[in-house]
């Protein structure tokens, strides 16, 4: 029997998938409230139990998951089981920021020209395990985290994409180079005739290139590589794709994001305008530097998706107008960061949510910035910010770190901002 563990938007794709075959199989979740209708299917022990399929966010340390360990049962993610089963050519992307953005870009390009999936750990989106129930598509676009790259057995895509790698999750991994070396676990199983589509720009990646054995190609905003940025140009193998300022999406990082995206899509022999058009027509991800509103001359933007410093500095860099700032969250085992410091040199204001309040306001104070505040809502924190800000400034929920504690998820803490801008 297959014991499913952790239930959620993957691992219910997988349930539906089995239901369909009539194979049995057994659920497990701490929160027996997700097990709703499949109670009569509900198992808390490994009696029977010849395979595992676990949920990414479901821990490693979790004692079910130690006894099956110590037992020598096969552990596997949904992704695995998925790629198990599906014929099909598969993008993969992966990287500490700006893979949700290159997975929909890639997904907007290549949709134009073939049947394409469009999901994997994108939110919102469609988990891999759901294509399990649909005629095949031509091409597979996957965002894929390490929590399910912990879990690979022979998941192997034709095309993979590390975007940048650089400290995250340090709660759920046991050092940097931990969370690095899972990282490059997507290229682990490819071959020469396979291709690894790299950020020449970022050391943590150069470092390790050499372990690939895939065909390696690169992309840089500073270097001349296959896909590079020259005279404010987009350029993908000597070819001009078009001007920076086509580019829908604002901000250094998104040009990387697209340099990426056209690089990948070009290996599939996708070209010129076929690439660009592709680019053009992208209209940005929920809760990714989303403008949601404008009241009284000052525009908000929704950046709930922005769970880490390095993502949220970036992220704030790309704007051009004053801004006022929401920030904070749950800390991932990153205590020591510049984000807040560079939100003392460069915002009007500040408001501070999250359980990591403390340490952001002693960091304000320590660099003599004192124009913040702290809120324990949502709608209070859009208020104040509201209040601070004049017109043609922006106020940004730039959070910079975890969601969890004040929220479900970032989805959760981004409906709250807009819920909260709607109200004002």
């Amino acid at each position: 029997m297959r014991l499913i563990t952790g239930l959620g938007r993957a691992t219910m794709g997988v349930v539906s998938y089995l239901d369909l075959i009539g194979c049995d199989y057994g659920v497990y979740d701490d929160d027996e409230k997700k097990v709703g209708d499949l109670k009569g299917r509900f198992v808390n022990s490994l009696d029977g139990v010849d395979e595992i399929i676990t949920s990414p966010g479901f821990s490693s340390d979790h004692p079910l998951i130690k006894k099956a360990i110590a037992r020598g049962l096969p552990i596997i993610d949904e992704i695995e089981f998925s790629y198990q089963r599906i014929d099909g050519q598969i993008i993969a992307i992966t990287g500490t920021n700006g893979k949700s953005t290159t997975t929909a870009l890639i997904g907007n390009i290549l949709k134009r020209v073939k049947r394409t999936f469009i999901g994997g750990n994108i939110a919102p989106g469609i988990p891999y395990s759901h294509a399990l129930l649909d005629p095949p598509y031509d091409y597979y676009v996957l965002e894929v985290s390490s929590f399910q790259l912990e879990r690979i057995k022979t998941f192997c895509p034709l095309i993979a994409i590390l975007t940048n790698v650089s400290a995250d999750h340090l709660n759920r991994h046991i050092s940097f180079d931990d969370y690095v070396n899972t990282k490059f676990r997507i290229f682990e199983n490819q071959s020469h005739s396979d291709h690894a589509v790299l950020n020449h720009d970022d050391q943590n990646i150069g470092e390790r290139v050499s372990q690939i054995r895939a065909t390696k190609h690169f992309f840089s905003l500073k270097t001349e590589c296959e896909a590079t940025v020259r005279n404010e140009k987009i350029i993908v193998n000597g070819e001009e794709i078009m001007e920076i300022d086509d580019i829908p999406i604002r901000g250094k990082h998104n040009h990387a994001n697209v340099l990426s995206a056209v690089l990948a899509a070009s290996l599939l022999g996708l070209k010129g305008e076929q690439l660009r058009e592709g680019i053009v027509s992208f209209t940005g991800l929920p809760f990714r530097m989303e403008r949601v509103g404008e009241k009284d001359g000052v525009t908000f933007i929704n950046n709930s998706m922005c769970t880490n410093p390095l993502a949220a500095i970036a992220s704030l860099s790309s704007l051009t107008t004053p801004y006022v700032v929401i920030l904070g969250g749950k800390e991932k085992g990153i205590t020591e960061d510049d984000y807040p410091l560079y939100v003392a040199k460069n915002s009007k204001f500040a408001v501070i949510i999250g359980s990591n309040r403390d340490r952001i306001c002693e960091k304000f104070r320590s660099s003599g910035f004192d124009q913040f505040v702290v809120a324990d809502s949502m709608g209070g924190a859009v208020r104040v910010a509201f209040d601070h800000a004049q017109p043609g400034w922006s106020v940004i929920l730039n959070p910079g770190y975890a969601s969890f504690g004040m929220f479900k998820d970032f989805e959760d803490r981004g409906r709250s901002f807009n819920d909260a801008v709607a109200t004002l």
